[in-house]
């Protein structure tokens, strides 16, 4: 048996406790005592947030979770590292030990991931621990949904140098310390001493504290001499982020068909980078999960429909699109 409580929810906000499987006083079969400790914590000192609900979720955590009674549970939950291995079937609290407080946001839907796109090619990346900082051009962005001194960042990814990408970068990194992945020739064009750099090429991959960062091919112009353009496929909390940059449909996307990424960020401005066709075929051979459009409206010369490219990318490979106003979040 793994550890396991039945609670109930309605609208993800109002749960409570209708049944226990595994008490303070009974060690549950095959999970260890950091699992059952956090439950048992978790019962002890979350139930108040829950009453009234109307759905019944089940949770598991333990070596022995098996898949097969996870597709039976009508409201799965998954709680702990042990469970992971399953975390695309349900939502996934992680940790060893799992932390009751976010046991608790797990359920009620507020774990994991937060992107918040700020327009242009910014995006913000949020997890409980870090928030990185994609191409923060902001400043002279008229469509930007923050000013660059409002930013909080841990981490900075830098595409190319190019001003409408690198844009405040120097302010925002040297204000917060962050560190920045970026290559060697954009970085040499920085002025932020008190940030730490972390210098990659295409095909490269640094080992980071949330996670991973690898640099990828982006067919573009650089912005500095003798560098060249990257994508990047950022890992943190288990999900995959591509980042295409400024570039047009090249053939190495599709190798990331291979990689199961959870949302690719593509450009479908048209002129300096792919235009929403392009960026189409380019979600076909990646296969994500999901496509948030960037890199639009921002000039003149970039305007695109974003609603017609989800249309037509809907219509032709079947994966979802997310339009992100600036300003607006997805979770991951």
């Amino acid at each position: 048996m793994c550890v396991s409580c039945c609670i109930s929810s309605a609208n993800n906000d109002n749960c409570s406790i209708r049944r226990t499987f595994g008490s303070a006083n009974e060690t549950p079969s095959r999970a260890c005592s950091a699992c059952h400790a956090a439950l048992v914590q978790f019962l002890r000192y979350h139930t108040h947030e829950f009453e009234n609900g109307e759905y019944t979720y089940q949770i598991f955590a333990g070596k022995d979770v098996k898949e097969d009674d996870i597709r039976k549970a009508e409201h799965p939950i998954l709680v702990g590292n042990c469970t992971a291995k399953f975390r695309d079937l349900a939502p996934f609290c992680k940790g060893c030990p799992p932390i009751p407080s976010e046991v608790t946001k797990t359920i009620k839907g507020e774990a994991g991931l937060k992107l918040t796109y700020l327009g242009h090619s910014c995006f913000l990346i949020q997890s409980k621990e870090y928030t990185l900082i994609i191409d923060p051009f902001l400043t002279g962005n008229a469509l930007a949904a923050v000013k660059a001194d409002d930013v909080k960042a841990t981490h900075m990814l830098i595409s190319h140098a190019h001003s409408d990408h690198m844009g405040d970068a120097d302010s925002i990194a040297e204000r917060n310390q962050s560190v920045i992945f970026c290559t060697p020739e954009t970085g040499a064009l920085l002025s932020c001493p008190h940030a730490k750099q972390e210098n990659g090429q295409p095909g490269g991959s640094i080992r980071t504290d949330f996670g991973a960062i690898k640099f990828l091919a982006a067919n573009h112009g650089s912005g500095a001499p003798g560098g060249v353009a990257c994508g990047f496929l950022i890992t943190i909390e288990e999900k995959k982020i591509y980042f295409a940059g400024d570039t047009s449909l090249i053939p190495d996307m599709a190798q990331l068909c291979d990689e199961h990424v959870d949302v690719a960020l593509l450009p479908i401005g048209d002129r300096f980078t792919m235009g929403p066709e392009d960026a189409m075929r380019a979600a076909q051979m990646i296969q994500p999960k999901q496509v948030v459009p960037m890199h639009y409206n921002t000039f003149p010369f970039i305007v695109q429909d974003p609603q017609q490219f989800k249309r037509m990318t809907e219509e032709q490979t079947h994966i979802p699109v997310t339009v992100l106003e600036p300003g607006a979040s997805l979770t991951l």
